[in-house]
């Protein structure tokens, strides 16, 4: 299995204090030609990232919940 970092995992919001749902997402960095990264938000929602750049969670999170970002 190849390593890579997972950096700046951000609230992907616009960054305006509001009440609006919000989408967990960041950076990958440093990936081999042929391996994957899966990552796993509050132990539920499953993530497998294929390449470097930028990747984003499809399940929204409401205003005011917290999230952990675990890399399986």
């Amino acid at each position: 299995m190849a390593s890579a970092s997972v950096t700046h995992v951000l609230d992907a919001g616009d960054g305006a204090i509001d009440q609006a749902p919000f989408t967990i997402g960041g950076t990958l960095s440093g990936l081999g030609l042929t391996g994957d990264v899966t990552a796993q938000d509050n132990g539920a929602a499953t993530l497998t990232v294929t390449s470097n750049g930028a990747f984003t969670f499809s399940k929204a999170l409401p205003h005011g919940a917290t999230y952990d970002v675990t890399v399986l």
